[in-house]
This record gives C-alpha cells, sequence and structure tokens, in this order.
C-alpha cells in the first residue's frame, strides 16, 4: 500500500509550521508558501514560481493538494462566501 501524503491545506497553520521547518524551510519561504496557498489559492506546488524548483518537488513529495475542486465562488454584501464543488 503506498503512503498517504497529507492534504497540506487541511493541515492547521501550526501544524503546516512544524512541517516545514522539519523539512528545512526557513521562516521566509514558509510565509511564501502560506501566501500561495491561503492568498493565491494555487491548486499546485509547480505554481509557486518564486520558490526553487528543489523547494517545490520537496513540497510535492510531502504533500498533496486536495481533489476537490471550487467550481463556483459567490461572496454576499456581508462578506459571507458560498463555495459550489465539484
Amino acid at each position: 500500500m503506498a503512503d498517504v501524503k497529507p492534504v497540506i491545506t487541511d493541515l492547521s497553520s501550526a501544524a503546516l509550521v512544524e512541517e516545514l521547518a522539519g523539512l528545512g524551510f526557513k521562516p521566509f519561504a514558509t510565509v511564501q508558501i502560506v501566501e500561495w496557498l491561503y492568498q493565491k489559492r494555487v491548486p499546485s506546488f509547480e505554481e509557486m514560481t518564486n520558490l526553487s524548483k528543489e523547494a517545490r518537488q520537496k513540497l510535492s513529495d510531502h504533500f498533496a493538494f486536495s481533489s476537490t475542486k471550487v467550481s463556483d465562488l459567490k461572496t454576499s454584501i456581508d462578506g459571507t462566501c458560498l463555495f459550489v464543488f465539484e
């Protein structure tokens, strides 16, 4: 049975910081990764273009992305978000 990689966005922020530190990522790289995941919402490590290829490969070797895809997003006037998943 193949090892199942954790979905990177399922980790709490504290767990993510701890995991990345354990993999040798410096604090500035951790900030970059968090920005890619939660601000830019990239669906793959390859899109994290300000990280080295080696860093992206290390992320890919240790983590996965969720297979759930957002097909629609609606935001109401009060800021509430409604996500429609495929």
